[in-house]
């Protein structure tokens, strides 16, 4: 069986420097993996915002 992605992704925008990567998107449903590369001793560290905005449309 051959695995479909189903990944939905709309206006990704996606910075990678050698020292962070930075994304920025209006919708993203699925699985997007990113690499995370470090040596014994470093410390990594994740900052994460999440900014919810909804639309209610009453007719």
């Amino acid at each position: 069986m051959i695995p479909i992605d189903f990944t939905s992704k709309v206006e990704w925008n996606e910075v990678e420097t050698e020292r962070y990567v930075e994304v920025e998107y209006d919708y993203f449903n699925g699985e997007h993996l990113i690499p995370i590369h470090g040596e014994q001793g470093e410390q990594i560290f994740f900052e994460i915002d999440i900014i919810l905005t909804m639309v209610i449309v009453m007719v």
